[in-house]
């Protein structure tokens, strides 16, 4: 309910609006909205189904029930309804005429299951505050949705805001925590022109008192704009239509602010008698653009696709008895038989500069386009203020006699139907804070001309979707003469732009037609729907719980995908920045492929605390080989000119770790995206052990962690408790999952049935027969072995057909992009075994040739089908999709291995094509070339191709929000899979189908997992979070790690670290590097032999170095270690599957590091010295004998203390 304590000027042109309804438009309104019921419900029901956060909305507006109040009260209910479609509960309290009938119904009735549920409460009688108080029903029911949870008060322009603190003195109870969005509709100060007095009408005095005017103008501007920081200040977030208004209100947040503060330190110094000559602090409060959206029932017309005769009996009858109806199948009708009309459709009111339209007529009438492309001229709009109507009536019937003249509102049938009718629409003003009717021409193909950026419309449509040409500024005189200042209000350029674009589209109609369907696109695609997730994604920027708790201590945010991790994330990387400038912020990724998405996002949503012009944050990708060569000055410079380190996991391990080109204390917030990825020896399980942990044993602050997971459980579903408390115990964080509902309802996962061929294990036998074979005769490299091994997993899955193709087109382009991949590696090993694997592609070539000669000559594999039941059931699943939904439908099949990903993808095209339908593949980084895989998933996001076929490398963070449904052709075997997997599904009506697991099973296990997740009962204790750095790191001992010294001594930790778990890398990269040659370590390097009890151990190591081979035997590694304990350094997390040789081998070669870096063979950061190389390759042969084997006594390895 608002006051009505609102300026003169505002009530006395509403009540000219008032006076231009008929009872017509409200009934068509109501029979727009009463159409199609079932789909409105089907709508209205996903919508709450995919809700990422319910709110409860408090919404204080002047303009709402009585639409034709302006565009303001149109975009009110638009705000109220797009609102409720995503589920939040808004009460709103609103003004309107008594005498009126509401203009709401077109919600009441479309949200009739929400009235059921208390979702929408509409207040709207004409009462005024002291009668609240005395209406104990109206009262009541407001303060109860003022005290609801995640409350969120709305004011829209400064007479909400002024009615918020009239209910805040009205002894309202209103929560401490309410979050306060004030939304600008219009900034008052900017309409107003010297076109007007104080009283909203023209001047007609014909007065020359330009001081006067001049200082009424400003008196009224200076009125508004107190109102208007009246209402900033009260609020946590403003959100206005374009740039210029948000520039005009952070002017005016400065002005008042430093008056405010001016005032305040006069009065201290009064107060204390002492001058002080500190600056005023000016407040400003963030503003966030957020354009309107085209309203419902207009989207609903404009996509409706009704013919030629339903949009001209829609027309007023004004216009019908002017024009033709041209019928659709007549190809032969010119453009301008087709849409003959010329309109400008506006308020009739100064502020909107009709008069401008009316001058372009009067020049154009004058040229003879008019006349020559017979077009029609409609101005239609309420009026609100007669004289200036009048006048401009008679100026445009004297120009143009036949012009129609439409002095109401249209409804949106009429409206629609006139759009779809016009050429090209005029918007006179120089300044708008939107245009709606911009956007609703262009939703029906019309495009507009406008006066470009100052036009907050423009934003959404851009220059290639309208007609920009210069409109001199509104600040003319309007009066009664004929004057030459008058007739010049449009100039003679302008003109000329919109007739020559007129008579190009009359000779060539496509670049009409271009133009057309650009703006169409535009206007169809900012719908009700997105405005409403805009702005839910605003008010949770700024009041996420999560986000509030990640600011305050390491935090774990457990949300489903799509419900706003990267952004608590973008948002606390900028509180970081904002706070502590001189630090960085590291955001770990598990895969290149998130690096380029996450830097993306990072670059589009943070920005530096600079209201006036806030810039964008630098971010420095990290992916791979372009930074394993890089040196200290390279990192420094990094540094230097970054705010956001983003990369890989295992790149910061590099780091942080083994090379310490970077600290941890130039961090003051590390982000672990897809966090469940942080367990065992990961990358990110190591950054937090050997990097983090000890930092904050040594008694150092900081950094601030926050890790980012839809599913905290990276495994099976065992001990949940338990691995709830080891990822929090590792990232020294606690889990908060804050309530949201189920964006998937249980009803969209489905199972699909299908059955095997009666023959199957008869044809896998012979398959797997002629494999075994072809496996005797290839060399024997585990990446080839297993390539040839999945012939008979791509026969059962998908059948004769796809298996040929997968032999002679998939298996070796996988076996050559693998080895490249390898051959990208920093370590010696991957290098070597890319070497082995293209010297074996040439046989490997002819083995396949020989193993297809004989599937082709088996009769038994010959009397199999082309393709498998399974793949024919999945392509008579996605044909009825694909029909019912269109062209723009897309969706991932997800498979379990690499081998099924292209074979797939050739076997849907074949069967799909023509239905027009692509289908693309893509895979994991080593399995797929980055430019082919990256083209194939921007061509899916473009929607070029309509499905992908891919591995679980698009599980984690990949986000496509078309995506409408996801396939799980093969087995899953985690919860986190299933989790990963159907977060894919964006689209609101998303299907996840699984033709192995059981998705109800699945959905269980999902919500058990949640539930553990919000269990705070199962959380750290603050105790246990302040011993959790002691528990994660290597205890350091006399021996280990290397520094000896470096994890105790302050000022010892500048030297790159070596320990049991990264020697055998650096180990690796030193000899291949001193030695120029790839090596097999275990081979040249290590010497076995088995002990009398039988078991095989480590006896020598030996290194290359520039006085020749040195060797490192058992006697020399028991001197090393002497008594320690290997049971704390190998914890249990990190070692699970380690074998005892393993151990031993880490053990061994860790020593043999140390030993390097004592003989300065290694540098303080790992790498080798540059000098040593020519002299090792000249006295380290690599076929030199080994020295004498010593025996080797059995308690060695067998002892207590030595593993």
């Amino acid at each position: 309910m608002l006051t009505s304590q609102s300026h003169q000027d505002k009530t006395n042109d509403d009540n000219h609006n008032d006076n231009s309804i008929n009872q017509e438009e409200q009934v068509t309104l109501n029979n727009d909205n009463s159409d199609d019921d079932d789909d409105d419900v089907d709508d209205d029901e996903t919508k709450r189904i995919i809700i990422r956060r319910a709110k409860n909305i408090v919404l204080l507006t002047y303009e709402f029930t009585y639409s034709p109040f302006s565009g303001n009260g149109i975009l009110a209910r638009s705000l109220v309804k797009s609102l409720l479609g995503w589920g939040c509960t808004v009460t709103v309290w609103c003004c309107r005429p008594s005498s009126s009938n509401s203009g709401d119904d077109d919600i009441n009735n479309n949200n009739n299951s929400n009235n059921k549920n208390k979702n929408k409460n509409s207040n709207d009688n004409h009462l005024t505050l002291p009668e609240i108080s005395q209406d104990s029903v109206r009262r009541n029911i407001l303060q109860h949705a003022l005290l609801q949870a995640n409350n969120v008060v709305c004011t829209i322009d400064w007479s909400g805001a002024v009615a918020y603190r009239s209910l805040e003195s009205a002894t309202m109870i209103i929560p401490d925590q309410t979050f306060r969005l004030y939304l600008n509709f219009r900034v008052y100060s900017l309409g107003i022109t010297n076109n007007d007095d104080n009283t909203g009408n023209a001047n007609t005095s014909g007065s020359n008192d330009d001081d006067d005017d001049d200082s009424r103008i400003n008196n009224r501007r200076a009125w508004y704009d107190k109102f208007e920081y009246k209402a900033m200040k009260d609020a946590d977030v403003v959100i206005s239509l374009s740039s210029k208004d948000t520039q005009y209100l952070y002017g005016i947040q400065e002005k008042f602010s430093k008056q405010e503060q001016t005032q305040q330190q006069e009065g201290v110094q009064q107060l204390v008698g002492v001058q002080l000559h500190e600056q005023p602090a000016i407040i400003k409060k963030p503003i966030e653009i957020v354009l309107p959206p085209l309203r419902q029932d207009m989207h609903r017309f404009a996509t409706k696709n009704g013919t030629s005769e339903d949009l001209f009996l829609h027309l007023p009858d004004s216009i019908q008895s002017l024009i033709s109806m041209v019928d659709d199948d007549d190809t032969t009708t010119h453009l301008f038989s087709k849409r003959p009309l010329i309109t400008c459709v506006a308020r009739q009111s100064p502020e909107k500069c009709i008069q401008r339209f009316v001058a372009f007529i009067e020049m154009a009438a004058n040229t003879g386009i008019l006349e020559q492309l017979n077009l029609t001229v409609v101005l239609a709009g309420a009026v609100s203020d007669l004289n200036y109507a009048q006048q401009l009536h008679k100026r445009l019937l004297r120009a143009v006699p036949t012009a129609i003249i439409i002095d109401r509102f249209l409804s949106p049938f009429e409206l629609g139907a006139v759009f779809a009718h016009t050429i090209l629409n005029f918007h006179p003003p120089s300044y708008d804070a939107y245009g709606m009717t911009v956007i609703e021409a262009a939703a029906f193909g019309a495009p507009t001309v406008l006066a470009g950026t100052s036009i907050g419309a423009y934003r959404l449509l851009g220059e290639d979707a309208c007609i920009q040409v210069e409109m001199v500024a509104d600040n003319e005189n309007y009066n009664n003469s004929n004057n030459d200042k008058e007739r010049n209000i449009f100039s003679h350029d302008s003109l000329n732009t919109i007739t020559n674009f007129l008579t190009e589209c009359k000779n060539d109609d496509m670049i009409w037609k271009e133009l057309s369907l650009k703006a169409q696109e535009k206007a169809l695609g900012w719908d009700e729907e997105s405005y409403g997730k805009q702005m839910l994604d605003i008010i949770d920027k700024y009041s996420l719980e999560a986000l509030n708790s990640a600011k305050t201590r390491n935090t774990i945010v457990n949300l489903p995908t799509g419900e706003g991790k990267t952004l608590i994330a973008a948002k606390l990387i900028e509180h970081h920045i904002s706070n502590e400038p001189s630090k960085k912020v590291a955001f770990l990724v598990p895969t290149r492929a998130l690096v380029a998405q996450q830097s993306s996002y990072c670059r589009r949503h943070c920005r530096l605390s600079n209201p006036d012009s806030p810039a964008p944050v630098v971010v420095q990708q990290l992916v791979g080989q372009d930074q394993a060569e890089w040196t200290q000055a390279d990192w420094d410079s990094c540094i230097r000119r970054s705010h956001i380190l983003l990369g890989t996991a295992a790149i910061f391990q590099q780091a942080f770790v083994t090379d310490k080109y970077i600290d941890i204390s130039m961090f003051s917030l590390i982000v672990f995206d897809e966090c469940h990825n942080a367990c065992g020896n990961s990358p990110m399980a190591a950054v937090m052990r050997d990097a983090v942990a000890p930092h904050q044993e040594k008694g150092f602050d900081g950094p601030r962690i926050l890790g980012l997971t839809a599913s905290f459980i990276n495994g099976s579903m065992n001990n949940i408790e338990k691995k709830r408390r080891e990822i929090e115990t590792l990232l020294l964080s606690t889990i908060i999952c804050p309530d949201v509902i189920n964006r998937i309802d249980d009803n969209r996962f489905k199972f699909i049935s299908w059955s095997k061929a009666r023959d199957a294990a008869v044809h896998k036998t012979a398959i797997e027969n002629h494999v075994t074979r072809a496996v005797q005769y290839v060399e024997a490299i585990k990446e080839i072995t297993k390539a040839i091994r999945n012939c008979t997993h791509v026969f059962e899955e998908l059948g004769c057909d796809a298996l040929v193709f997968y032999i002679d087109k998939v298996i070796v382009n996988q076996i050559n992009v693998k080895a490249r991949h390898l051959k990208e590696q920093v370590d010696a090993a991957s290098v070597r075994l890319a070497d082995r694997m293209l010297r074996g592609i040439p046989h490997l070539k002819l083995e396949l040739k020989v193993l297809c000669q004989g599937l082709e000559a088996d009769p038994v594999i010959q009397e199999t089908d082309s393709m498998s039941m399974k793949v024919r059931c999945l392509i008579d699943l996605l044909i009825p999709l694909f029909r019912e939904n269109g062209s723009g439908y897309r969706g991932i099949v997800f498979v379990e291995r690499v081998a099924l990903v292209s074979s797939m993808a050739k076997v849907l095209n074949d069967a799909l094509t023509s239905f027009m339908i692509r289908c693309g593949a893509v895979a994991g980084t080593g399995s797929q070339n980055e430019n082919e895989r990256q083209s194939q998933l921007d061509m899916f996001r473009s929607g070029e191709i309509q499905i992908l076929v891919s591995t679980a490398a698009l599980e984690e963070g990949i986000d496509v929000s078309e995506c409408a449904f996801v396939v799980r052709y093969t087995s899953i075997t985690t919860t986190k899979a299933h989790i990963q997997g159907a977060g894919r599904a964006r689209h609101p009506k998303a299907l996840i189908l699984y033709f192995e697991n059981d998705p109800q099973l699945e959905r269980r296990k999902e919500k058990a997992l949640n539930v553990a997740a919000k269990d705070k009962s199962l959380s750290l204790t603050t105790q246990e979070l302040q011993k959790a750095a002691t528990s994660i790191n290597i205890p350091f001992d006399e021996r280990h790690p290397y520094p000896f010294q470096g994890r105790r001594v302050i000022g010892a930790d500048d030297q790159g670290e070596v320990n049991v778990f990264n020697c055998k890398q650096i180990f690796n990269q030193y000899c291949s590097m001193s030695l120029g040659a790839s090596i097999q370590p275990k081979k040249i390097l290590f010497k076995y032999e088995w002990t009398a009890g039988g078991r095989k151990v480590l006896s020598m190591v030996r290194y290359p170095s520039p006085h020749g081979w040195v060797t490192l035997s058992y006697i020399d590694f028991k001197s090393f270690w002497g008594k320690t304990n290997f049971d704390p350094i190998f914890c249990e997390q990190r070692v699970k599957r380690k074998t005892t040789l393993e151990k031993e081998e880490m053990c061994f070669v860790y020593m043999v590091v140390v030993q390097l870096r004592e003989d300065k063979f290694l540098n303080s950061h790992n790498k080798v010295n540059p000098t040593i190389g020519i002299h090792v390759r000249q006295n380290c042969p690599l076929d030199a004998d080994w020295p004498r084997t010593i025996a080797i006594n059995n308690r060695v390895f067998q002892s207590e203390n030595m593993l």
